[in-house]
């Protein structure tokens, strides 16, 4: 009975953590380029802050 709910953890956990890195890198990458394609432009560095 515990075996099913143990694996049905260990498979939520490991589609969440998947999902994690995998979006989480793209996300940063996109986020990255956005940056960067205006740099090689010549244009000023805006932060986000501003």
């Amino acid at each position: 009975m515990k075996q099913w709910i143990v694996r049905a953890m260990l498979v939520v956990l490991g589609i969440w953590l998947g999902a994690e890195l995998l979006l989480g890198d793209w996300a940063d990458r996109h986020e990255r380029q956005a940056v960067e394609v205006p740099l090689a432009r010549g244009a000023a560095p805006v932060l986000a802050s501003e």
